[in-house]
């Protein structure tokens, strides 16, 4: 199995690295410099981050014969916003590298795209060949999703308009089944979707007509995350001999306004620049919500990493 991985690891790192070189790039020994550095750094990153998820998640769990499975009613599809969110933000930033090292417009599109779905695909296919799990066709449709968001604005709007990005804050569910939630922050960060929001964040101003005035780096944004989970389909009442408290499943939909980093207008190239990476995550803002217990709620500050109340 690992021998037939890493052959398909190798077969995409080369095909990826055959399109940075060939693709029509700046003539300039300033940007050859980039795409050699370009060239050998993403396949790199790419065998070695997915050579690690395969040890860490896939080496020691049984093995089988390729295969899907219908995962859509886990996690209250809160695994799909983040796989959709996911090959979203890894063409998105996988755009800005190839731009950054020269490569045309259409070229960068193309490639990003495949960089995004191509990741997220292969991590399908370690699913499909583990008994645990299944290659699931609406991970493969959310994937494709993500990656056609952020394709079609780059395409015809030569920006994003709308944005998707990511919060997080702690939730009591976690510490039952810290093996399954996540038994560190970073860990929760990932696995507990009872605390991860996705958000759409529609920028206002480039929705509307030009030459107006309402301020570039004010968003609204749309957010949906999920609640009550201890397990994918269903609570279980104990686990290892253990009772679980009850939680109640439900659904939440938030409204609130969202400040885009990288709208702003800093002079600074840097400081420009990194507020652009931290555009993945929803600054904290005022938010109403409503859940399927048909309930209303106020936050004061909804957003970033472990805001909430």
């Amino acid at each position: 199995m690992w021998t037939k991985f890493l052959k398909k690891l190798l077969i995409f790192a080369t095909l990826l690295l055959l399109g940075i070189k060939i693709f029509p790039q700046q003539d300039s020994s300033f940007y050859k410099n980039r795409q050699t550095a370009l060239a050998i750094a993403l396949p790199t990153a790419y065998v070695g981050s997915m050579t690690a998820l395969y040890f860490a998640w896939y080496k020691d769990y049984p093995q089988s014969n390729f295969h899907f499975f219908n995962d859509n009613k886990e996690w209250q599809g809160m695994d799909k916003a983040g796989h959709m969110l996911a090959t979203y933000t890894l063409a998105n930033y996988s755009y800005k590298i190839y731009q950054w090292s020269g490569i045309s417009k259409n070229r960068s599109l193309f490639l990003s795209f495949v960089t995004g779905f191509g990741f997220q695909t292969v991590v399908e296919v370690l699913d499909g060949f583990s008994a645990e799990w299944g290659a699931s066709w609406g991970d493969l449709l959310a994937n494709t999703a993500g990656a056609a968001l952020f394709a079609t604005q780059q395409y015809f709007w030569n920006e994003q308009k709308i944005l998707l990005q990511y919060s997080y804050s702690d939730t009591p569910e976690s510490q039952y089944r810290p093996n399954l939630l996540g038994s560190n922050l970073a860990s929760r960060m990932l696995k507990n979707y009872n605390g991860i929001s996705i958000w759409a964040s529609f920028n206002i101003a480039s929705l509307l007509p030009a030459k107006n005035s309402f301020p570039q780096y004010l968003d609204l944004a749309l957010g949906y995350g999920a609640s009550g989970m201890t397990g994918a389909e269903s609570n279980p009442v104990e686990v290892n001999g253990i009772e679980i408290p009850h939680f109640e499943r439900s659904k939440s939909f938030y409204l609130s306004p969202n400040i885009r980093l990288s709208k702003i207008p800093f002079k600074n190239y840097k400081v420009k620049k990194y507020f652009e990476i931290l555009d993945i995550l929803k600054t904290p803002m005022p938010a109403i919500s409503y859940n399927t217990e048909n309930k209303f709620e106020f936050y004061y500050l909804i957003g970033g990493l472990g805001l909430k109340f």
